[in-house]
C-alpha cells in the first residue's frame, strides 16, 4: 500500500535518520561519524519505551517502510549511497521478512 506521502522524498537528514534506524533494525555498525547519533537514538527509543510503559525499546516503528522509503530517495550523497549499499548486502545476509513487522512475517 503506497501513497503519495510516503513517495515523497526526504530531506537529507530525514534520509540518514533512515538509514540510521535501518543499521539498528540489521544490527549493523553505524559508520564512525554516526556513533553519536546512533547512541542518540537509541535513548530516544529508550525514553519513548519508558513513557508508553514498555521495558524494552521497540524500535522502528516500520522498518520496511523506511527501506522503502530509503531505496526510493534520489539526490543520495555518496557516503548515503555508501550506507545504503551497506544495508542492501545485510539484508541480503539476514533471514527472509526481518524488515516485516511481527503480524506479517511467515
Amino acid at each position: 500500500m503506497s501513497s503519495a506521502a510516503e513517495a515523497a522524498p526526504l530531506s537529507a537528514s530525514a534520509f540518514d535518520d533512515v538509514l540510521l534506524k535501518l543499521e539498528v533494525a540489521l544490527n549493523i555498525p553505524a559508520p564512525p561519524e554516526w556513533q553519536a547519533a546512533r547512541r542518540d537514538l537509541k535513548l530516544r527509543e529508550m525514553k519513548a519505551a519508558l513513557e508508553r510503559g514498555a521495558s524494552t525499546p521497540q524500535g522502528p516503528a516500520s522498518p520496511f517502510q523506511g527501506f522503502a522509503a530509503a531505496l526510493c530517495q534520489s539526490g543520495a550523497t555518496a557516503a548515503q549511497r555508501e550506507r545504503l549499499a551497506a544495508l542492501i548486502q545485510a539484508l541480503r545476509n539476514t533471514a527472509p521478512g526481518t524488515l516485516l513487522p511481527p503480524t506479517t512475517r511467515g
